[in-house]
Parts: structure tokens; C-alpha cells; sequence
């Protein structure tokens, strides 16, 4: 935060110990009248709401089928000690036997294998936990998917995970939904397992509800859901209506619905909530020149960054502050102005260098951008853009920019010195 005044910068870059996109909010909603709300941020293309809770959508469970209505099954038990209901006891067992749901055969996509919990009540849920066996003869998940269903015929997909191998031993693997639907019936269908062996199994199985519904105001208008459609609620906000169109998790495309104003979380129950913004693409302009006469030259810029998924990390260098350059083929290309809006960090990830561009820059380069200063370096600045398009995978951060140069001074031995800039 202490780098943040040397920047003008959009309003989803944070200066964190590295320059990234700030895409996560959690809030607890406060009184509003006869509701609660909290404002969150919607500056952006989407944003992903979701309740938080942890409680458990099934009870522990001691046998296949409960007096209350619960009933785990599933495409075929290996033996009489790995029975689906292991999969719903809430127990993490060393013990070869009574720990763990275990099919007669490894799961492949031609010959899947599902477990399957029934429910007296169709319900949401916002996550899912799949725990790893603890003993080292497992044959856990890699590819599956969550499935829903009411009538145990049609089965929806609710959530796909493919090549997954995080296979440690009792290993709490954690997976989020981002739609929500109402199921009486979830199972875990797999097509892929860790080896060959002649079995399939699953430590634990942990359905977690999704709590309590919610609605968005914005603009002084409540909006809720219509089979996943933003509809409009007219009238005074009332718990029946929120029970009725809201969602205890949902999803909005701000540009699509064409909400730009300040956008409000209301519910009838204070909550807990976790926003995920999608924002628009970001930059962060050095707001002053950094004087480079103690340099005799420029020898190479080395700019950390991690780029995962789909993230983007673009930079582009000044003199002056008015015109920006990148390098191309060989020559320095004037992009012309940038500036402190979507606008300007969409032209700079368009056009923009790659840390890697960066990093190939030799000597002789840099002493082209500065041809009309016989090759010395005088002045320069940074500009550094962020992009992502889904803040559940992807990443763009700047760790750092270390700038390697031979100083300028004429009575001593030239040698190699470096400036940093790192973000604090």
C-alpha cells in the first residue's frame, strides 16, 4: 500500500507486497430497516455472490438409509465394509475398512461409478469438500462430476472437474458452485481414478448448504432471479419476496444487465457473504519520471510476474510521460497516450509488451529509445497492466522490476548496478 501514491491506477489494483487485481470481498451484512444489506464493489464485467456457511447439507450417517430420510447408495460396493454411507460419517480413518465408499471397480469414462446421496428436501449448495482415503491403498477421484437431480432419472451437472491429482493421503479437496440449483438428490459421478487398481473409492463425501437467500438493489430497484434471469421486483423488499426470487448464490453480468451504479446484497437473515468481482482490465501509471542521468546505460529490465490461466500482465515505457513505447520487431513503437481508465489499460494489454518482451530487450534497444539523448538514458517511467477473466483460476501479479545499468560515473571502474522497484 505504501507504493499506491506513486501510481495513478484503476480502482482494482492493489499494492500488496506485489501489484495485483483485487477480486475478493468478504462482508457481513448490517441492518437495513427490516433487512440486511452491504454494499459491494461492481465495478466490473461479473460478479459471483455466495452465502457463507458451513454447515452440512447431510447429517452423519451410520447405515445406508436414515429414519429421517437420508439415503446414500451408489453403482456398486466393493465389499460390505465400504458401504456409501462410509462416504457421510464425518470420519477420516487410517483403518483398511470402514473408512471409505468403495466401488468393485476402477472408474473410467466408459465404465463410470457414482456415489449418491438422496435428501428428504431439495436444497442448494455452495460447496463441496471430496476428502482423499488416508491409507495408502487409495484409488481417489481425478475426473468427475457433481450431478443433481429430483427424481433420480434426469441428472443436471452442477459442477466438472477434470484431471484433478491431488491425491495426498486424506488430502480435503474444496470446490465452490457458482450457480445455484435446488436438488433432492446430488451424487458424485467419476470417470477417472489415480491408478488401476480394481476398485474406486471416496474418503468423504461433504455437501455444505447454501444458506439463505439474497436479492441486489442498485439504482433504487431490487432485482432478483427467475431461473437464473435478473427480473425486477416491484414493490416494498419483503422476506417472502426475497425467499421467493432470490438466490443464496448467484451470478450477474453487470455488462449484460447494464448495472452501473452501486450494487447492494440484501437479505431478510444477516449473513456472511463472499463476492467475487470480475473487474475490467487494469493499470497502474507511474505519476513521475524517474531520473536516469547516474546512468551511463540500460543493460536489461527483468519483470517478476505470474500470469496463470488466462491472466495478462502488459508494460510499457516513457520518457516523457505523454508517449508511451514498446518494443516490436526490433524498434520502438510510439502507442501513443495512456491513461487511468478501462480505456487506457485495454489499449495497454492490446498493445503492451510481455514480461518476457521486457526481459529480451538488450543493450543496444534501450540505447535506441533514448537516440535523441546520444543513446544515454535521462528519464523513464513505467506503465503496467492487469487482465483476468475468471477470478477463480486465473492470476496476474507483479512481484518486481529490476532495471540492470552501468552507472554513469567517470572516475571509477564501470560495473553493472541494479534499481528495483518492488510494491509494497
Amino acid at each position: 500500500a505504501v507504493s499506491k501514491p506513486g501510481y495513478n491506477a484503476t480502482s482494482a489494483v492493489i499494492f500488496d507486497g506485489a501489484m495485483q487485481v483485487n477480486t475478493n470481498q468478504t462482508l457481513l451484512l448490517q441492518a437495513d430497516g427490516e433487512n440486511y444489506s452491504a454494499n459491494v464493489r461492481s465495478a466490473g464485467k461479473k460478479i459471483s455472490v455466495r452465502s457463507i456457511t458451513d454447515d452440512y447439507a447431510v447429517p452423519v450417517m451410520t447405515s445406508n438409509i436414515t429414519s429421517i430420510g437420508y439415503i446414500a447408495s451408489a453403482s456398486s460396493v466393493y465389499h460390505v465394509n465400504y458401504e456409501p454411507f462410509y462416504a457421510f460419517d464425518r470420519t477420516t480413518s487410517t483403518n483398511n475398512g470402514k473408512d471409505a465408499w468403495a466401488a468393485s471397480r476402477a472408474a473410467t469414462a466408459a465404465n463410470p461409478e457414482w456415489l449418491q446421496i438422496a435428501l428428504p428436501n431439495a436444497i442448494s449448495i455452495s460447496r463441496y469438500q471430496i476428502v482423499n482415503r488416508a491409507i495408502s491403498i487409495g484409488n481417489n477421484p481425478v475426473s468427475w462430476k457433481l450431478q443433481g437431480s429430483n427424481d433420480g432419472v434426469m441428472f443436471y451437472d452442477i459442477h466438472t472437474v477434470s484431471g484433478d491429482r491431488n491425491i495426498t493421503l486424506g488430502a480435503i479437496r474444496n470446490f465452490n458452485i457458482s450457480v445455484a440449483g435446488k436438488y433432492s438428490i446430488y451424487r458424485l459421478y467419476i470417470t477417472e481414478v489415480q491408478n488401476t487398481s480394481s476398485w474406486t473409492n471416496v474418503g468423504q463425501l461433504n455437501l455444505f448448504d447454501a444458506g439463505s437467500n439474497m436479492v441486489i438493489n442498485s439504482g433504487g430497484e431490487n432485482y432478483g432471479f427467475i431461473n437464473g434471469a435478473l427480473v425486477e421486483i416491484d414493490g416494498d423488499l419483503t422476506a417472502e419476496k426475497i425467499k421467493k426470487y432470490g438466490n443464496p448464490i448467484f451470478e450477474i453480468n453487470l455488462v449484460e444487465n447494464e448495472i452501473s451504479s452501486m450494487v447492494s446484497v440484501v437479505s431478510d437473515k444477516q449473513l456472511n457473504i463472499n463476492v467475487k468481482l470480475t473487474p475490467h482490465s487494469q493499470i497502474a501509471i507511474q505519476k513521475s519520471l524517474s531520473s536516469a542521468a547516474a546512468w551511463r546505460q540500460i543493460n536489461s529490465a527483468t519483470l517478476t510476474a505470474t500470469q496463470t490461466g488466462n491472466g495478462k500482465v502488459r508494460v510499457a515505457v516513457t520518457r516523457d510521460l505523454v508517449n508511451w513505447h514498446v518494443l516490436r520487431n526490433g524498434v520502438w513503437i510510439d502507442v501513443g497516450t495512456l491513461s487511468a481508465d478501462t480505456a487506457g489499460a485495454e489499449a495497454l494489454i492490446a498493445d503492451g509488451m510481455t514480461p518476457a518482451e521486457l526481459g529480451g530487450i538488450t543493450a543496444a534497444q534501450w540505447a535506441q529509445l533514448f537516440s535523441s539523448n546520444n543513446g544515454v538514458p535521462d528519464s523513464l517511467a513505467f506503465a503496467f497492466a492487469l487482465d483476468i477473466t475468471d477470478p477463480e483460476t486465473d492470476v496476474a501479479t507483479i512481484d518486481r522490476l529490476v532495471l540492470n545499468v552501468n552507472d554513469a560515473s567517470s572516475w571509477k571502474v564501470q560495473s553493472p548496478a541494479e534499481v528495483e522497484i518492488r510494491w509494497r
